[in-house]
């Protein structure tokens, strides 16, 4: 008895997280993003059509444009191409921005990169 009790709470609970923090859909991930960092200043502009455009400003003035592609699995948006100016491993911005592969966490109005000790957040806005 008391196994399936166990049972029915594990799946209640994970019913109730699956309801409360739903994946966000393609349509409600596309859009234009800002973020700040140190000094960078970061636009990311989804589009339909599975592409993205990048404006990054560095603290020096300098501007750096990329596009790429992306894909939403669930909760993660990987995008190729991308322009990354933090690094991760000192907890600080980059003197060197690559373009590189990054996978994001997509929510309904934002897109975070975590690693463990800090995180970026892109912030969508309002269409």
């Amino acid at each position: 008895m008391k196994k399936w009790i166990f049972v029915f709470l594990l799946l209640a609970g994970c019913l109730y997280w699956l309801l409360h923090d739903p994946a966000p859909s393609e349509e409600e991930v596309i859009g234009v993003y800002n973020g700040t960092h140190n000094g960078y200043w970061d636009r990311v502009e989804l589009s339909k059509d599975h592409k993205f455009t990048q404006i990054l400003k560095t603290p020096k003035g300098e501007t750096m444009e990329t596009s790429g592609t992306w894909e939403l699995t669930h909760k993660a948006l990987y995008m190729r191409n991308y322009i990354f100016f933090i690094d991760e491993q000192v907890k600080g911005s980059s003197d060197k921005p690559i373009k590189t592969s990054l996978t994001f966490r997509a929510y309904r109005d934002m897109l975070i990169r975590d690693w463990g000790t800090g995180f970026y957040r892109l912030s969508q806005q309002k269409k």
